[in-house]
């Protein structure tokens, strides 16, 4: 069935808490299953490779499991590389996540860093995790991998 999507296709608070859940808690699965941290997350050893399953016995599927999920690893960094960032404008998507998610930054911590007030941070981290959401899914194609949904869309018509 296909869908046309408008502009108004995400339901942001649905996204972003979605996203947040995904951070909490199906990322940190993924990095201990696939025996990394986040600070081996910007290593050149996480570049997509293209590597595929065929079958084998269990050891080669064993690890074929954990190259998958350092493959999601390694896109979900990306997915947050690839986000927005223009502080000329007000743009703090990428660095928001970063410090969040990845450097284990407090909210409060990367508000003040920022220099934003408790409002504005709340409205751009939303705008943050929904570009994250809306990145991730392409990023993962590039590494041979899959993701749940993390978007919630909205005002879908059928074609």
């Amino acid at each position: 069935m296909a869908y046309k999507i408008t502009d108004t296709d995400i339901d942001r608070v649905v996204t972003a808490r979605n996203v947040r859940n995904f951070f909490a808690n199906t990322f940190q699965t993924y990095l201990a299953r696939g025996g990394l941290h986040k600070a081996d997350l910007s290593s050149p050893k996480l570049e997509p490779t293209g590597v595929t399953s065929h079958g084998g016995n269990s050891a080669e599927t064993s690890m074929m499991k954990i190259f998958d999920y350092q493959a999601k690893c390694g896109a979900i960094y990306t997915a947050i590389i690839n986000c927005s960032e223009n502080r000329n404008i007000g743009v703090y998507n990428r660095s928001i996540l970063l410090d969040r998610y990845i450097n284990d930054l407090t909210d409060t911590e990367v508000r003040n860093d920022l220099g934003m007030s408790s409002s504005s941070y709340g409205e751009k981290k939303v705008v943050a995790l929904c570009e994250f959401a809306d990145w991730l899914p392409v990023i993962a194609s590039r590494y041979d991998t899959k993701f749940n949904e993390l978007r919630k869309f909205i005002d879908a018509e059928e074609l």
